[in-house]
């Protein structure tokens, strides 16, 4: 008799199990995990104004950006894996009053914020620090707003009336 399972296949690690399996073995497979669980996790990131996690944020809200270790021109965009990571970064960095207000979000969301150039550190300057270079951010980025275009779509043909008129 054949013991195969009907069970669905496991879902994929997310952001803290696959930075702890990078850590050990760096290898594309793993840091592939990464990406995927950066883009399917809840991240924290860290702002300069209060912002409550869902309505829009003001346009003038500055997310926190870090150098790329001994490239301080590489702008990347500060994210954390846990809100208590953020925090560790947060009291150790003596950001002068600045970026205070740590904000929960998913990382695809956080994604939309790279632009053009920008990569991403997850927990910069902690043990699970991991850099997504700007290339790579840029195209997560893009495969983020075409998903969210594709939903949006899907919507509004479902939402839309017949051709007769009717609904």
């Amino acid at each position: 008799m054949n013991s195969q399972s009907n069970a669905p296949d496991a879902l994929p690690p997310g952001l803290e199990e696959a930075l702890a399996t990078v850590m050990d073995d760096d290898s594309p497979e793993n840091r592939a995990a990464v990406l995927l669980g950066f883009a399917t996790s809840p991240v924290t990131v860290m702002l300069d104004q209060p912002w409550d996690g869902e309505s829009l944020p003001d346009a003038d809200t500055r997310f926190l950006l870090v150098s790329d270790g001994a490239d301080a021109d590489q702008p990347m965009l500060a994210v954390f894996s846990t809100g208590e990571r953020a925090q560790r970064f947060r009291d150790a960095a003596q950001l002068g009053g600045e970026f205070e207000h740590v904000v929960e979000v998913s990382g695809s969301w956080s994604l939309l914020s790279v632009t053009n150039g920008m990569g991403v550190m997850i927990d910069p300057n902690l043990d699970s620090a991991f850099r997504i270079g700007p290339e790579m951010a840029e195209k997560l980025r893009d495969d983020v707003q075409e998903a969210m275009e594709r939903v949006a779509d899907r919507h509004l043909q479902t939402d839309a009336p017949d051709a007769d008129g009717g609904a």
